[in-house]
């Protein structure tokens, strides 16, 4: 397996793993079928999700 290592930013020393798809891609005929913009409108409503199971329904708000 490859590791590919991303730079977020162009001043930025962060790196985080990326992994290579390329040998699925290619033994395996897989394709990525899911787009970024996809990816990222599912992941903020599974965390939305998550956050409205942390709150109680019916639990006195603050304030």
């Amino acid at each position: 397996m490859t590791c590919n290592f991303v730079a977020l930013r162009s001043h930025t020393t962060r790196n985080r793993y990326v992994p290579d798809i390329l040998k699925a891609q290619q033994q395996l005929s897989l394709r990525v079928t899911v787009s970024l913009a996809e990816v990222i409108r599912r992941t903020g409503a599974a965390a939305q999700a998550a956050m409205s199971l942390d709150e109680p329904k019916g639990a006195p708000q603050p304030g």
